[in-house]
């Protein structure tokens, strides 16, 4: 994981037992953790980048490795490194802090932005993968607002 101790970064955890990831994916750009990725091969490697609403969606879910003194939220999959990406199943849990969603509520549909490449409220616009606000999560232990979402 890169480490940029100049701006915040979006953090996570999953809230669900039983997860599946795919091995061997590599970050084709810099990119944000807890954020929704599309899955593509370049130079022989399959990498993930920031998903477009076209594809099928991933969630980028890498692990941070840190050190005294540092924070999850100093923390990027950059370009190159490898990441965790974990299938959207139906009733799939995870917590984000990368959300564009002005005091979320229990119950709220959710998609992901493609522009701004954050979650936001869905729309009838918004196209993949719909999610439901399950829980305004707080800081939890990283010191940003977090948003439980829940795989519909």
């Amino acid at each position: 994981m890169a480490i940029d101790k100049t701006k915040t970064h979006s953090v996570g955890n999953i809230n669900s037992a039983h997860i599946v990831t795919i091995p061997e994916v590599f970050a084709g750009e810099d990119l944000e953790n807890y954020s929704l990725v599309e899955l593509d091969h370049e130079d022989g490697k399959r990498v993930a980048k920031y998903s477009t609403g076209e594809g099928k969606q991933y969630l980028l879910a890498a692990v941070e490795y840190m050190y005294e003194g540092e924070d999850y939220i100093h923390f990027f999959p950059g370009k190159d490194e490898g990441v965790r990406v974990v299938h959207l199943e139906q009733g799939f849990r995870f917590e984000t802090s990368n959300f564009d969603i002005e005091n979320p509520e229990r119950g709220q549909k959710v998609a992901w932005d493609a522009d701004s490449k954050k979650f936001a409220l869905a729309t009838e616009d918004s196209t993949g993968t719909v999610f439901e606000v399950v829980n305004n999560s707080g800081t939890a232990n990283f010191g940003v607002p977090l948003v439980r979402l829940e795989v519909q």
